[in-house]
């Protein structure tokens, strides 16, 4: 018998094109004695590509032809009529698997042509099929063949320094080439600005073992980073393998003070020179704690606290967390907390309290009590009670005073003509107790100090110290906790500001007066302690709670006059002055 191949003899097959037809329309058979046959054989003479060369046949399913590939040759089995066997070989098709990627050979393929009756072979009919290979992409997986996806997501944390956005596992191949032509990395969205987010990448090293010998191998790439468009290019390399080392060394720095926290897309792409793998990478932005630092031109006019030597307790409310440390703590964080933490005290000359909780009262500037006939700081015309405050009168002769009674008609510091005589400092009336004044038959007046019992000769006269004014009531209240006196930087007191709430105060040993000090460390709250606590404020790293440098404030306690101390002799015979 006789195949007539028809115009499909020379045929182009271009990798990846898919199956391609071997036998057209024309095909024919010829086999003068006989109408059936038993089988057809078609065979890839040279398989380059060995397992991903298929030859295949469509059959219909009322055919009585089978068909079986055995690597190499496609099988026709009968028998069946010369015509079911034109139909099945016009079918036969060649196919390449070798592709998306893949790198298959470019030589030549020879495809023969033969059926049999069963008895004889008929001359081979050949196809020459001139095999024509495509260039493929570069294949990139930032996330590794053991991780599902291309992408590599990562988090960059702030002020920790450089991240690596590819994984070590990173894969980069090529099937059908050797090496690389660059490799660019660009930061899509550099919010922070090109100067602060920076891509590099480093030398990368293999370490083999040649028997006992040790060799080492280092791959040095050329790199530039364009920071106008935020991309890095990497080039001059030797093989695609040297490029995917040098990949896993990539980068992602961000020097900015309080950088954006929003999501940075990085896109990596590596070329053959034609076609190119692309993948996106995600970087997450974390902020960190900023520590809190000391605003250097604050120290040159500091606040100078000031409390007054013997102040009362009940009126010494101390100084508010948030005027002593009032333009003087900087904290480059978006929403900083803003306190100390007391590091240092002077307690040589007296203790030191702190309090969480201060309010003021809602007491007006000036405010009277109609009860005990007392005003402060104002004058009373109807009660006749005055204390440091104006003048007013009492009804009697001559009468001034600073301190004035009315009912008992005694002053202080003034004169009257009423009819007693004269009396040392003042004047005793018709009543012979005073309201402010000791009766005579007391030995002592207030505060243990001793009466004075003057002889003249017209008679016996006593004198009793005054009382000091009554206090004026507290305008705040306020739970006083004391700050130990074992304080260090070790066994800080912290204490937030909030307003005027958080507060400390000195109180100063009796009859002090002059300078003490205290010292202080920033604290920004980040540490979640609470204010009130004690523990260590040691500043180790630039994100730590409390600020490395400290503060030594003075406070200034401001002396009072005090008031003479008389002798304890207390009995004096005045002679008349001729």
């Amino acid at each position: 018998g006789e195949i007539k191949m028809g115009s499909f003899s020379f045929l182009s097959y271009e990798e990846g094109q898919g199956p391609l037809l071997l036998g057209d329309p024309g095909l024919r058979l010829v086999d003068h004695d006989s109408t059936v046959l038993a089988n057809a054989t078609v065979e890839i003479l040279l398989a380059p590509d060995q397992d991903k060369e298929v030859l295949s046949a469509q059959l219909n399913t009322s055919s009585n032809i089978t068909s079986e590939f055995d690597g190499t040759r496609l099988v026709l089995a009968g028998p069946a009529s010369r015509q079911e066997f034109e139909d099945a070989l016009r079918t036969v098709a060649y196919d390449n698997t070798f592709a998306h990627p893949g790198n298959p050979s470019v030589a030549n393929r020879t495809i023969r042509f033969v059926v049999s009756d069963g008895e004889d072979y008929s001359i081979p009919a050949y196809v020459y099929l001139s095999f024509t290979g495509v260039n493929n992409a570069p294949m990139l997986d930032t996330n590794g063949l053991n991780v599902s996806g291309l992408s590599f997501n990562t988090t960059f944390y702030e002020q920790m320094g450089p991240v690596a956005i590819v994984s070590p596992d990173t894969v980069l191949v090529d099937i059908d080439s050797a090496n690389l032509e660059f490799i660019e990395v660009t930061i899509l969205n550099p919010v922070d600005g090109h100067s602060s987010e920076m891509l590099w990448v480093s030398d990368a090293t293999d370490v083999y073992f040649d028997g006992s010998t040790e060799i080492t191998y280092t791959y040095i790439p050329k790199q530039h980073y364009n920071a106008s468009t935020a991309t890095l290019t990497v080039y001059d390399l030797e093989s695609v393998y040297q490029y995917q080392e040098v990949l896993k060394t990539l980068r992602y720095n961000n020097s900015a003070d309080e950088p954006s926290t929003a999501l940075r897309t990085i896109q990596v792409v590596a070329s053959d020179g034609y076609l190119i793998a692309n993948v996106s990478v995600l970087v997450r932005v974390e902020l960190a704690n900023d520590s809190p630092y000391i605003n250097q031109s604050a120290l040159q006019d500091p606040y100078l606290p000031q409390v007054t030597e013997d102040a009362p307790t009940s009126l010494n409310a101390g100084w508010s967390v948030q005027d002593l440390t009032q333009n003087l703590i900087l904290d480059d964080d978006m929403e900083p907390g803003q306190g100390m933490a007391i590091i240092a005290l002077d307690t040589e000359h007296g203790v030191w309290q702190f309090t969480l909780d201060y309010s003021e009262l809602d007491v007006e500037g000036s405010a009277s009590d109609a009860t005990n006939n007392t005003a402060f700081n104002s004058s009373d015309a109807t009660n006749s009670t005055a204390l440091n405050g104006t003048s007013i009168s009492d009804g009697s002769t001559n009468s001034t005073a600073n301190i004035s009674d009315a009912t008992n008609s005694t002053m202080l510091n003034s004169t009257d003509t009423a009819s007693n005589g004269t009396a040392l400092n003042g004047t005793n009336t018709a009543n012979s107790t005073a309201t402010n004044m000791t009766d005579a038959s007391n030995t002592t007046g207030y505060n243990n100090t001793p009466n004075i019992t003057m002889n003249t000769p017209e008679g016996n006269c006593t004198y009793a110290p005054p009382p000091p004014p009554p206090l004026p009531p507290p305008s705040f209240t306020a739970t006083w906790q004391p700050i130990s006196s074992q304080t260090s930087l070790f066994n800080a007191t912290l204490l937030q500001s909030n307003g005027s709430r958080a507060r400390i105060r000195f109180l100063p040993n009796k009859d002090f007066n002059g300078e003490t000090m205290f010292s202080f460390v920033a604290w920004d709250g980040s540490n979640g302690a609470a204010s009130g606590t004690v523990e260590s404020a040691f500043s180790s790293s630039p994100t730590d709670a409390f600020s490395e440098q400290s503060v030594s404030m003075r406070v200034e306690v401001l002396p009072v006059n005090d008031a003479p101390v008389m002798p304890s002799q207390t009995s004096f015979t005045l002679s008349p002055i001729r």
